[in-house]
């Protein structure tokens, strides 16, 4: 065999190493059929959202799991279930599909809004977050929003690790990382909450003095301003409950369990129940801040939630 006739024979070689190489390698459709089976709990399920068969899905996340060197599911009877590994790749394996999408958007008409994101919400900002994300996706069919309901210390640091590309929660000090970015939204005052079988002329001094006290969550951004406001009452009253929702304390204010000091949320109209009293503190009003904390490099998109959100909390 000639010189020339081996080089030949030596780089169809290295073609067909590397031609065994790439299918071997996950695609990226293979990580999008992994995300809709870890969301849809099924191969069956995952099939439908991918436009495959249940089996085409098996073999896509067996040859997965060989890459990987792991698996990444436990066969049950009705699904499938997620292993530690599998919840582990999760976040990173929505992140690549996610900067591939913010790629070819990039390449698209800048008034296109499309792709996947994960956003995050405090229990307040619930319903103004669902409506938004409804308005969005009928006026932009392509874009695909998972809302995620959180507490703040949970949604910020997710939001950090790059596993969301926003959360709403309550303003908190601290530096941001040069990729992110801090909007208000709106605030919601701290007041007394009773229920209404104590009359209107019953002040929110006496309410403290003779009823018993749920607290809301002492470790709270919001607990050194009821701090204060009981302090410029001069009262201190007699702690029977704490708990960390405010929903849950209104509840329990509204049977007259006893009487709180809480955020008065805003999605939830207690001003006008006829069951409660918001009955304010003497002196400064205390406030807690909402905003959205943002990934700056899903602009276009988190700059269209944002109008849309202000546009209904105006």
């Amino acid at each position: 065999m000639n010189h020339a006739s081996r080089k030949t024979n030596e780089m169809k070689f290295r073609q067909g190493k590397g031609f065994l190489y790439a299918m071997a390698m996950p695609t990226l459709r293979a990580f999008k059929t992994f995300i809709a089976v870890s969301e849809s709990g099924s191969f069956a399920a995952a099939a439908q959202r991918v436009a495959l068969t249940p089996a085409a899905v098996g073999v896509q996340m067996k040859a997965l799991e060989d890459v990987l060197g792991t698996p990444l599911f436990v066969r049950e009877a009705r699904g499938v279930k997620l292993t530690p590994a599998a919840h582990a790749a999760l976040p990173r394996a929505r992140r690549m599909v996610a900067e591939y999408e913010d790629m070819v958007e990039a390449r698209q008409d800048a008034r296109l809004i499309a792709g996947s994101m994960v956003v995050g919400s405090i229990t307040s900002a619930a319903a103004v977050l669902a409506e938004s994300v409804l308005a969005l996706k009928a006026v932009y069919p392509a874009l695909n929003i998972t809302v995620v309901h959180g507490r703040k210390s949970e949604l910020r640091n997710k939001v950090i690790a790059r596993e969301m590309d926003a959360a709403i929660f309550v303003e908190t000090a601290g530096r941001l990382g040069d990729e992110l970015d801090w909007q208000h939204l709106y605030a919601e005052p701290l007041m007394l909450v009773c229920s209404s079988v104590h009359g209107p002329h019953i002040s929110a001094k006496d309410l403290l003095k003779t009823q018993p006290y749920i607290r809301f969550d002492h470790s709270g951004a919001t607990a050194p301003m009821v701090d204060q406001m009981l302090k410029k009452a001069q009262v201190q009253p007699q702690t029977v409950l704490e708990m960390n929702s405010v929903t849950s304390i209104v509840e329990l204010v509204r049977k007259d369990v006893g009487v709180s000091i809480v955020p008065i949320l805003r999605s939830f109209a207690w001003d006008e129940d006829t069951a409660l009293r918001l009955v304010p503190m003497p002196g400064r009003v205390f406030e807690r801040r909402i905003g959205i904390l943002r990934d700056v490099r899903r602009a276009h998109v988190n700059d269209a939630l944002l109008q849309e959100m202000r546009r209904r909390l105006a």
